[in-house]
């Protein structure tokens, strides 16, 4: 039996839990036994779906202040003696869960970065967060985990800078399942009949409320190119903390007609196929799925300068600085595309596609047993 434990952050809508997720709905899980360690409320409030879904089993800690209780914690949990301890990071807060780990001589102490930044709204305490990411960086050294692996170059250079030897990182690909998301008519027809939006230019965005996605520029934007352009639509796909700052950014300048909101949703591909454009101003990224998905839908992109150009899978990308005219002259003089058939193929040919790279991760698991 392989034993594995992964060890995930944030709100299970998002992008880490996808990753992890998806994979598992691909892997061989027969002689594998599979847990999650969290601190995620939402996620734990979803033990039995999950547990049916997924065939895993969840546990959680609580101690946080008392560092003597939290390592007794994390130490009744590796007396499991698991083979595999992935750990799914976007910073490095601390990294206390690998040391033990690799005290206790796990085979495959694995730490992953999933992102090249954290939010940051100027407060003192976003400040002092990131000051002890990067002094954390500096300690952290080829002696705390196994493993090092990173969603792309910028985000490795992100949680690991010069402490890990570049030769030993590697770079596991954000993976879809490229033939759900390729291009589709009937959806087309489908979600514009819903809206009542067949006659409109239909610009889209997904992705997290939230200070990194920067949906507050978009909003900007918008607002100026609907002064010249009035058959334009926005659709804004996702929650999250700025969700309600957005919501009356919207409402204050009258655009409630024009930016349609959808919550979350199983069926993105539907709404990528009514779209004509994708936009993505975030102020950092690892290397975002949403692209690779608007990618396999045939979708072009204006995506800000910040993100990894690792992510242009197609060489039709366009990179732009977070200057609002460029973007507003830009989106004005799209021309609409013609390359949607067949771009899904395109995607998974360059290694992106969930079914490849869930083996590459089940392979790099089952290692521990070579």
């Amino acid at each position: 039996m392989l034993k594995i434990l992964e060890v995930p952050a944030f709100g299970i809508e998002g992008g880490i839990y996808q990753y992890i997720f998806s994979h598992l709905n691909y892997m061989n899980k027969e002689d594998m036994e599979i847990d999650f360690l969290t601190r995620n409320k939402k996620l734990i409030d979803h033990n039995q779906i999950i547990e049916n879904n997924y065939g895993v089993r969840l546990f959680s800690t609580t101690e946080r202040e008392n560092k003597a209780l939290f390592d007794q914690e994390i130490l009744e949990i590796l007396d499991k003696d698991y083979d595999v301890i992935h750990l799914h990071s976007s910073y490095l807060l601390g990294y206390r869960i690998e040391q033990l780990a690799m005290k206790k001589k796990v085979k495959k102490v694995i730490l992953h970065s999933h992102s090249s930044g954290m939010e940051l709204f100027g407060k003192q305490a976003d400040e002092d967060l990131k000051l002890l990411h990067e002094e954390n960086k500096k300690k952290f050294s080829m002696q705390d985990a196994t493993d090092f692996w990173a969603c792309s170059k910028k985000a490795s250079q992100w949680m690991f800078g010069e402490q890990i030897e570049p030769s030993r990182i590697k770079i596991m690909k954000n993976a879809i399942d490229t033939d759900k998301y390729k291009y589709c008519k009937e959806n087309r027809e489908y979600i514009r009949s819903k809206y009542n939006i067949d006659n409109k230019f239909v610009i889209g965005h997904i992705g997290r409320f939230s200070y990194q996605k920067n949906q507050e520029f978009l909003i900007e934007i918008f607002e100026e190119i609907f002064q010249l352009r009035k058959d334009i639509v926005l659709f804004m796909i996702g929650s999250g903390t700025t969700y309600n700052i957005i919501v009356d950014m919207i409402e204050e300048r009258n655009l409630s007609s024009q930016i349609i909101l959808v919550d979350w949703t199983e069926n993105i591909q539907h709404y990528l196929s009514a779209m004509d454009l994708f936009v993505l101003p975030s102020r950092f990224e690892g290397l975002p799925l949403t692209l690779v998905e608007a990618q396999a839908n045939g979708l072009e992109t204006i995506v800000s300068d910040l993100v990894t150009k690792e992510v242009d899978l197609m060489n039709n990308m366009k990179f732009l600085p977070l200057k609002e005219h460029m973007w507003v002259k830009e989106i004005l003089n799209h021309q609409g595309n013609n390359r949607r058939i067949d771009a899904d193929k395109i995607i998974a040919e360059a290694g992106y596609d969930i079914r490849q790279q869930a083996k590459i991760l089940e392979k790099e698991y089952r290692s521990v047993h070579e």
